[in-house]
């Protein structure tokens, strides 16, 4: 007599975790200047669909704002933990919206990474951003706005 046992989990991907950095020699976490940033996108995995590999990710959809069928009308693209996007334009708090997709074509709710655009943010790094130094000569890195140059 042949046995099996299948572990199956009708339920969609639960939402990602998102994270919005700031690119560059000083990366920022939610605080960020105009223009490129970075996402750090993670599944649920304690709560992602099972067994492996029918119901794991296979697809992402990134949107500015919080309308799964706009962001479907763009197009799904294959999963990645890491991609650069564009924040919508102006200052304040903006909203980055990643919905995930699994090969079974079920989508999960929007995961949410938040974000400042502070278009006056400038940053000094000393000695490329080093603890300490021992010395009386230091190298200066100034990062600023665009508009504030």
């Amino acid at each position: 007599m042949l046995t099996a046992n299948i572990t199956y989990r009708n339920k969609a991907p639960a939402p990602p975790k998102v994270q919005i950095t700031q690119p560059g020699p000083f990366p920022l976490v939610g605080k960020v200047l105009p223009g490129q940033v970075t996402l750090a996108i993670a599944p649920d995995s304690a709560d992602s669909p099972l067994p492996a590999p029918a119901g794991s990710i296979a697809r992402m959809c990134v949107w500015n704002t919080d309308s799964l069928a706009e962001c479907a009308a763009a197009g799904f693209v294959p999963f990645a933990a890491s991609v650069p996007w564009a924040l919508a334009a102006g200052a304040g708090e903006r909203k980055v919206y990643v919905w995930l997709r699994d090969d079974l074509g079920r989508d999960s709710a929007a995961g949410v990474g938040t974000g400042t655009v502070n278009p006056k943010l400038a940053l000094m790094l000393v000695n490329g951003n080093t603890s300490f130094t021992n010395t009386n000569l230091v190298d200066l890195q100034l990062l600023a706005a665009a508009a504030e140059m």
